[in-house]
């Protein structure tokens, strides 16, 4: 299950991954601009708002025009949204290790909470990485970068040019927000379409990602069919309302081991 956002894709059960063939952009100091209109610093001397790490990611699929996200990481959340005139968003909150996807729409918030433990890929998918030397691979802020290939059963599934060092509070709640999206994505496996559960689509979804995700904050990443993200532009201090981290009042909860209309 996944909800569009605008031009953003956020997937529920799982996720999609994207990556660019683009150069990085420099990376922004607080109140610098970042080249995209809707971003506008906050003035500092606003007594009420809350600092943040601001990123924001180029995203395409096959046949869809790039658009850019945003998101917002504290020490707690990650909140991912169109950014600062969208009422959609999704939330992950770091210490509930729950992510909730609120729908404004139909005042709807879906939750993914806690799931079984996350299980590692049977021998038979056969998953394998590679690193690609590249002498020409461009540092972020400093920090080199590694360009690393997943494959599974033979076939090529995966790419991610990763780094080790860059923002490491940002990169370690990706990977549990990640870990968490492949552990529900799991736990559903019987109810997927016997047709789609290719390798690649059980390794992109199912296994690899706690492995991609330990290689460093992910710069760039891509796969076979079409997804693309790449990070654009980074904005440390960046200041912010508190209430952009509250869910709505009087919202309808749903979710996996979630009654309907009760709040969490």
């Amino acid at each position: 299950m996944f909800r569009k956002y605008g031009g953003c894709f956020i997937l529920i059960f799982g996720f999609y991954v994207y990556g660019c063939d683009k150069p990085v952009l420099p990376i922004a100091g607080a109140g610098e601009a970042t080249g995209v209109d809707w971003v506008l610093p906050v003035a500092d001397s606003a007594p009420d708002m809350i600092a943040t790490t601001l990123l924001l990611f180029e995203e395409s699929e096959s046949g869809v025009a790039p658009h850019i996200i945003r998101m917002l990481v504290t020490e707690r959340y990650i909140r991912i949204d169109d950014g600062p005139d969208t009422s959609d968003f999704v939330l992950y909150d770091h210490v509930e290790n729950r992510i909730y996807s609120v729908l404004s729409d139909n005042r709807q918030i879906f939750v993914v909470g806690p799931a079984n433990p996350y299980m590692p890929a049977p021998d038979s998918l056969a998953l394998r990485e590679q690193r690609i030397e590249d002498k020409d691979m461009p540092a972020i802020a400093g920090v080199p970068t590694q360009y690393f290939q997943f494959f599974a059963d033979g076939r090529l599934c995966y790419h991610v040019v990763a780094a080790d060092g860059f923002l490491p509070q940002v990169a370690g709640m990706l990977l549990a927000y990640q870990k968490l999206l492949a552990t529900q994505q799991q736990e559903i496996r019987d109810a997927t379409p016997a047709e789609l559960q290719t390798p690649c689509f059980l390794a992109n979804y199912l296994y690899v990602p706690e492995t991609y995700m330990s290689k460093g904050f992910p710069v760039r990443q891509w796969n076979t069919t079409g997804y693309r993200r790449s990070l654009e532009s980074v904005q440390a201090d960046y200041k912010v309302s508190p209430d952009l981290f509250l869910l709505p009042d009087s919202y309808r909860y749903l979710g996996m081991g979630i009654n309907p209309g009760s709040p969490i």
